[in-house]
């Protein structure tokens, strides 16, 4: 049995985030709290998160049984150091440029949306930067498959 869709979206977004090389390999999915990652310098890194998916009839054909989906993604860029805010924000340069390079994810969906981001900065004994960014992933099935 093949992967779902949405699975083979997750997995192609993986495969492009990990050629990201200035992230050396800390790619992590479903990392919901990603202290280790801070405590063990796994750092820069980029964690994500499929947080839900919206499914409707399809406006394009609704009467052929046709569903649209907005997978909707979660990527939290982390960096660390006395320029972590810099280097956040060419990590996000890098992300959206992969991104872009290819919007539909070799044909796995039809675009990318609603995309924002949000970036917080910290002073403790060492500077931490994190942006959050979200974006949706809108794409078609035959009704009742994802």
């Amino acid at each position: 049995m093949s992967d779902s869709r949405r699975q083979d979206i997750i997995d192609k977004l993986d495969t492009t985030l990990k050629a990201i090389t200035s992230f050396a390999g800390h790619v992590y999915g479903w990392k919901l709290d990603p202290t280790d990652l801070v405590v063990n310098k796994q750092l820069p890194c980029i964690c994500y998160k499929d947080i839900g998916e919206d499914i409707t009839p399809s406006a394009i054909c609704p009467s052929h049984g046709k569903q649209k989906h907005d997978l909707k993604m979660e990527f939290l860029i982390l960096a660390q150091g006395a320029d972590s805010d810099k280097t956040a924000r060419e990590l996000l340069k890098l992300f959206y440029a992969a991104i872009g390079t290819d919007q539909t994810l070799s044909g796995l969906c039809d675009w990318a949306k609603d995309i924002s981001d949000e970036m917080q900065v910290e002073q403790d004994s060492k500077t931490d930067a994190a942006i959050l960014v979200k974006m949706t992933f809108e794409y078609q099935t035959v009704s009742f498959t994802y």
